[in-house]
């Protein structure tokens, strides 16, 4: 039975956000315990110093005190009433009500605080506040405007973002299109540097037009650490408001031309060598590109700065509208001369204030350019893809590193002494620590949201489609704790109607669509949340295929993305031969008993396929699926899902030619070289593969019948 001070405790967890339980993969009921509680609540920098009782009314007395919730949402430009706290002692007389709206435009009025109707019971009372209801009920434009409540002693402000219903939609069946999935890493041309690059980018998006195609889809693009320290993963960026330096084509440089020093760098035997050596790899040496494209970009950024041309001028502008992007560099000069992440800096670096003797100007203004050049290829690749039909699906990770320049910059924002990560699964018996630093769930209110809306503003700038990766941390987030064991941490909760007011509004400002990657164990409240905004659900056939087992892929969601696989997932070859638990086996994340229990179950999803298959005359009658064949059976999925109502088809181009290895294996790191495989073929060679081609062709045959369906419809 619960004491008096544990109630307290778990009264204080839920008000400040923090779940006291949730129910797992398997609905049972999982208590959070009273370590896990008071960690997290000094994540969100709740001070239990002096007990339970006291931290909860301070709590209760610093929101009563400020007066205004920090953020209100308008919704198609309907603003209601709102709830003001005041002392009781100044709870009556005048309030001046301004809204200026994102424009600049003022709105003024005053209000009668006396006739202001008090909410009952008043709640507030033995903290002397009251709380009255303030009749607004403006018609707001589309924006983020600034409300300001001013009676006679005290001025209170709040951010009112003014959002449609719903996420930006083109018009029914315009967009129905399919595309293709590749990671750019891995992506092989005959001119690349071991790597895949923005050029590269460019011509497979001319090749999928080429194919009747109207997407492509990749990893995140955006900055990593790719020295010391390392990491590739594409899900853990040093920032996700900036691209990564990786993937410059370092022969589309406009500089090369007029820098005999790099010119003569790129054409010596050596470089060519190590070129020539890095292209012949299976997997990409992350250091060693970087190095070799270094060299010759900081060749490139002498001559841009010592000796500027008409280009300064667009290097200008991006600095003025990414003002960023000077902190940006900053950043990485003084990371790289300290050799030590931001928080072993000494202050005032520590905290965010960075001196020119804090970095070397030469390595910073390396980072400018490498970062002027990396957006300059990226957009003009985005805008090349998009004149031949071709739009560019970026995914955006969940969080940032924690020893990057996002958390350095906006450190409140924040919650230090936490990490993301996911609970116990039937796959990850112990829990996942994903090891960055959730957004504190009230200082990013009080900020704005300034973090979600430099983001999403950087992506949606050039993608037609975004994918919010684990979209359920809108909603709430598994918050491991110091000192908790990742099986014992607890969900934390976030104001999913603001998070969705700000990607509704950018989303109709950039005309990007949304996709919510809601894979897994997601609560229903969630997939309601995302049908209400009209954020598009995920349909993938590696989960979906026996939700309905008599119509295992009939019935993905109208509007959304679908596909047979994500990243995450096994490789179709894999997953139909088993390969996948055998590895899964060698890693030691499923036993015998798992890959048993998952074969059988895996038989009788391979059953239902080949049933779906011969339906429409892809397998011959009478075939088991032993002798089916599985590139016909591949062929037959990704038809039927064409011929379907998903806005969008998207195909793995590896699982075309058979590919057995992931790119990824979730749970894993440095034990297995995830993110590094290149791909088997050349773009070159792609062109003239039929097992690649003859797939495609099925469905750019599929799509249009579709289109003309939905039109009709």
């Amino acid at each position: 039975m619960p004491t008096a001070a544990s109630s307290q405790l778990r009264r204080l967890a839920l008000a400040a956000g923090v779940q006291t339980a949730y129910y797992d993969v398997v609905g049972k009921r999982q208590t959070a315990d009273a370590d896990a509680l008071k960690a997290a609540l000094a994540a969100l920098r709740i001070d239990l110093a002096e007990g339970v009782d006291h931290a909860f009314h301070e709590w209760r007395l610093e929101r009563a005190a400020r007066g205004l919730e920090p953020v209100a949402v308008a919704w198609d430009g309907r603003l209601g009433d709102l709830v003001l706290n005041l002392r009781e002692a100044g709870a009556s007389g005048t309030a001046r009500l301004r809204i200026e709206l994102e424009d600049g435009e003022l709105r003024d009025r005053s209000l009668d605080l006396s006739a202001c109707p008090p909410l009952e019971p008043n709640e507030l009372e033995d903290l002397h506040y009251v709380a009255l209801r303030l009749p607004v009920s403006e018609k707001l434009p589309i924006g983020y405007h600034r409300l300001t409540v001013e009676t006679a002693n005290e001025r209170f402000e709040s951010l009112v973002i003014s959002a449609p219903r719903r996420a930006w939609s083109p018009p029914e069946g315009a967009l129905q299109t399919w595309g293709v999935f590749l990671p750019l890493y891995a992506l092989d041309t005959n001119r690349c540097w071991g790597a895949g690059d923005f050029a590269g980018l460019e011509e497979l998006a001319r090749w999928i037009g080429e194919r009747g195609g109207g997407c492509l889809a990749t990893l995140p693009l955006l900055a990593g650490a790719l020295d010391q320290p390392y990491d590739p993963s594409p899900y853990a960026p040093v920032s996700r408001r900036f691209w990564n330096e990786f993937y410059i084509a370092i022969e589309n440089v406009p500089e090369l031309a007029r820098c005999e020093a790099a010119r003569r760098l790129v054409e010596s035997d050596a470089v060519r060598g190590q070129i020539e050596s890095l292209r012949k790899t299976d997997q990409v040496e992350y250091r060693a590109v970087m190095a070799l494209k270094r060299r010759v970009l900081e060749e490139l950024a002498r001559t841009f700065f010592d000796e500027p041309d008409r280009r300064f001028a667009d290097f200008e502008r991006l600095l003025a509208e990414r003002p960023q992007l000077g902190d940006y560099a900053s950043f990485r000069a003084a990371w790289e001369k300290q050799g030590r992440w931001w928080k072993e800096w000494p202050d005032p670096m520590r905290t965010g204030e960075l001196a020119p003797g804090d970095y070397d100007e030469s390595v910073r203004r390396f980072w400018l350019y490498a970062q002027f050049v990396a957006t300059e290829q990226l957009v003009g690749a985005a805008k090349s893809a998009a004149q031949r039909g071709v739009h560019l699906y970026l995914d955006l990770p969940l969080g940032a590193r924690t020893d990057g320049y996002d958390v350095w910059r906006y450190q409140p924002a924040y919650a230090d002494g936490a990490s993301a990560g996911a609970p116990p699964d039937v796959i990850f018996t112990g829990g996942q620590n994903w090891g960055f630093s959730p957004l504190h769930p009230e200082v990013v209110r009080e900020q704005g949201y300034r973090p979600l809306r430099d983001v999403l503003r950087h992506h949606m700038r050039d993608a037609r489609w975004l994918r919010i990766d684990h979209v359920m941390g809108l909603h709430r987030l598994y918050w491991i704790p110091q000192g908790v064991p990742n099986n014992r941490g607890v969900y934390v909760r976030y104001r999913d109607d603001e998070t969705y007011a700000i990607l509704n509004l950018e989303s109709h400002r950039y005309q990007t669509l949304v996709i919510g990657e809601n894979l897994g164990t997601v609560p229903a409240e969630v997939n309601r949340a995302l049908d209400k905004s009209a954020v598009r659900r995920m349909h993938v056939v590696e989960y979906e295929i026996e939700a309905v087992p008599k119509r295992p892929m009939a019935e993905p969601p109208k509007g959304g993305a679908a596909s047979v696989n994500t990243h995450d997932m096994p490789m179709f070859a894999a997953w139909w031969t088993g390969r996948d638990l055998e590895l899964r086996r060698d890693l030691g994340l499923i036993d015998d008993a798992g890959v048993e229990s998952e074969r059988q179950r895996r038989a009788a999803q391979k059953t239902l396929l080949v049933q779906r298959a011969q339906a429409q005359g892809f397998v011959a009658p009478g075939l088991t699926p032993d002798a089916a064949d599985p590139a016909a059976v591949l062929k037959a999925a990704l038809v039927e899902l064409s011929r379907g109502p998903s806005e969008l088809v998207v195909v793995n181009l590896e699982d075309l030619w058979g590919e057995l290895e992931p790119q990824n294996v979730p749970g894993t790191s440095f034990e297995r070289p995830n993110w590094r495989r290149k791909a088997d073929h050349s773009l070159e060679r792609l062109r003239e593969l039929p097992e690649v081609n003859e797939p495609l062709a099925a469905v750019a045959r599929a799509r249009p019948a579709a289109r003309e369906e939905t039109s009709r419809g």
